[in-house]
């Protein structure tokens, strides 16, 4: 009687994994009956596994969870409105001065001279150019960490 049967791991590789590589417990199997009863039992539990039907599942699960999802409520960015008002309040108020005021601000540039029209005329324009060039700089930058990163 052999008393080093083989594992239970070891029956189920030889069983479940037929090839030549398990020669030494084959010996074993042919000559071990208590091997044997388990290896048939495992080909039986097998067997019975791969002959059990595939579940059948008649429900339409995408349709019951759309179904269960609460639709999406149209939001109103209140930030954007807000700016959009002011905005609009401030343009149609400097409007509403520069209509009442036009005839004045005319005589007022007309009564300066030409190099202090001149003056602030390169003053405003340096400013914008700076202006213009610090933004443009300052969004190369943030181009530049978000592609980095």
């Amino acid at each position: 009687m052999n008393t080093s049967h083989l594992t239970d791991q070891q029956i189920q590789l030889f069983v479940f994994q037929q090839g030549n590589e398990f020669e030494p417990w084959a010996t074993h199997m042919a000559t071990c009956k208590e091997c044997q009863l388990k290896a048939t039992l495992y080909r039986s539990v097998l067997e019975e596994v791969a002959n059990l039907e595939k579940p059948v599942f008649n429900i339409d699960l995408a349709s019951q969870v759309i179904s269960q999802l609460e639709p999406i409520k149209p939001s109103i960015d209140f930030s954007r409105t807000l700016v959009g008002f002011i905005v609009l309040v401030l343009v149609s108020w400097l409007g509403s001065i520069v209509y009442w005021t036009s005839h004045e601000l005319a005589s007022l540039f007309t009564r300066l001279s030409s190099m202090a029209t001149y003056l602030i005329l390169l003053t405003s324009s340096s400013l914008l150019i700076f202006l213009v060039i610090s933004l443009y700089q300052e969004f190369l930058d943030k181009m530049k960490r978000l592609t980095l990163s």
